[in-house]
């Protein structure tokens, strides 16, 4: 190939610009799509499992040997459906909410990186408040990292610059 005229022989016109695919969000973004969809998956998943609890604890405790259980060791059969209850609409309101953000997330939009960091900034609160109400340190302690994860993979440069917040 000959070089173009006037230019010296070494220099060759500059190769034409590499084809653009699509625009993909960077890795902190997709990283908060994952944990988002374990999140959902989780969360949904327990709200099933603790669905069937609501469905077989009236049945248990109608049960001498559970009804001996539960007076032994001073529980009331009501109280406890009630816990479960309220533990699967909180785990199927995380869940959905999880997907639904997971399915949004990439979006180039403000709002929607608004609505993951109130989502997991208000997990993570909710998680330190049952870790010193209910004591359940180790669970607690895994889903406040969890959404602590999340939130500082939000505030990484590259996040808030996929979603055109701050600088």
């Amino acid at each position: 190939m000959q070089p173009p005229s006037g230019s010296p022989p070494d220099r060759y016109p500059p190769s034409p610009p590499p084809a653009q695919g699509p625009y993909r969000p960077p890795g902190t973004v997709t990283a908060v799509r994952v944990l988002l969809i374990i999140g959902a998956v989780v969360g949904l998943l327990l709200g099933l499992l603790m669905a069937v609890a609501v469905v077989m604890l009236p049945m248990a405790a109608d049960m001498p040997e559970a009804q001996r259980v539960f007076e032994r060791q001073g529980v009331d059969p009501d109280t406890v459906l009630g816990a479960v209850v309220i533990g699967l609409a909180e785990s199927l309101a995380y869940g959905a909410v999880a997907l639904v953000l997971a399915l949004v997330i990439g979006r180039r939009s403000t709002p929607v990186f608004w609505a993951a960091v109130a989502f997991f900034a208000l997990a993570a609160v909710y998680s330190v408040g049952s870790m010193l109400l209910v004591g359940e340190l180790f669970a607690n302690a895994v889903s406040l990292l969890f959404n602590a994860a999340a939130l500082v993979l939000l505030s990484l440069p590259a996040s808030r610059a996929h979603y055109g917040v701050g600088t």
